[in-house]
């Protein structure tokens, strides 16, 4: 019984990624005072933090919103994907 956890473990990350991402931009709506959903911005768009910053890094700041959101798309993926993979490996142990 061969069960593809680690592309379960891959669709279920950018799910995730992305439901944060639509709260991340949503924030401000449900926040009647201006500026104030920025911190609410800043919680959720946590899963996306350590990506920007990296691609800033490597292009010295000169890189677009959307190549940093599919980059995180895939970064979250292949995250989720080791992790499926190891749960499926554990799982699958006859003990």
């Amino acid at each position: 019984m061969n069960k593809r956890y680690w592309l379960k473990g891959g669709i279920l990350a950018v799910v995730i990624n992305l439901v944060l991402f639509g709260f991340m931009y949503g924030c401000d709506s449900f926040i009647p005072i201006a500026g104030e959903g920025f911190g609410c911005g800043v919680l959720f768009g946590l899963p996306l933090l350590p990506i920007l910053m990296f691609l800033g890094y490597l292009t010295s700041g000169n890189v677009s919103f959307s190549v940093g959101l599919i980059t995180a798309f895939v970064f979250w993926f292949l995250i989720g994907a080791i992790l499926g993979w190891l749960y499926g490996k554990i799982k699958n142990k006859k003990v």
